[in-house]
């Protein structure tokens, strides 16, 4: 089951979001080069060089 979250970057670098439960976290999109970081088991933190439309899913 997804748990799908969509955002609209605009001009931002960081977003930070926050999960009750991350087993797995996927891109349901790839259209512009990301990384993402784990800083807890909770925390995820997405980077991404320019504005556009990503959908997130995580697993559980």
């Amino acid at each position: 089951m997804y748990h799908k979250t969509t955002l609209l970057v605009h001009n931002l670098t960081k977003i930070h979001f926050q999960y009750q439960f991350i087993t797995k976290l996927h891109f349901c999109a790839l259209s512009v080069s990301q990384n993402y970081t784990f800083l807890e088991p909770k925390s995820v933190v997405l980077r991404y060089n320019m504005t556009t439309n990503v959908q997130l899913c995580d697993m559980v």
